[in-house]
C-alpha cells in the first residue's frame, strides 16, 4: 500500500485550513478594527476641516460684524425707557381700552 498521495492530501488540505483560519482571524483582529478607525479619522479630519472653514469666514467678517454689534448697542441704548415697568402698563392700557 502507498499512502504517499493520502497524506500529501491531508497535509495541502491542512495548511489550507490554516492559512483559511489565519486569514480570517486577521480580518477579524487587524483589517476591520484598522477600517474603523481610518473612517473615523476621516469623519474628525472632516469635521475639523469645516471648523475652520467656519473660522476662517468669520475673521473675515470680524469688522463688520463688529460694527453691526456696535450699531445695535447704541441704538438699544437710546432706545431703552427711564421707567419700563410704566412704559408696559401703558402699553398694556392702551391696549385694553383700544
Amino acid at each position: 500500500m502507498n499512502l504517499g498521495p493520502v497524506k500529501s492530501r491531508q497535509q495541502g488540505l491542512a495548511i489550507v485550513a490554516i492559512l483559511s483560519v489565519a486569514l480570517l482571524a486577521g480580518d477579524r483582529l487587524l483589517l476591520t478594527p484598522l477600517t474603523k478607525t481610518w473612517k473615523a479619522r476621516a469623519e474628525r479630519i472632516a469635521g475639523l476641516k469645516q471648523s475652520v472653514t467656519q473660522g476662517v469666514a468669520l475673521i473675515e467678517r470680524d469688522e463688520t460684524i463688529r460694527s453691526r454689534w456696535s450699531t445695535m448697542r447704541m441704538n438699544l441704548a437710546s432706545w431703552a425707557p427711564s421707567n419700563p415697568p410704566r412704559a408696559a402698563r401703558s402699553s398694556f392700557s392702551r391696549g385694553i381700552n383700544a
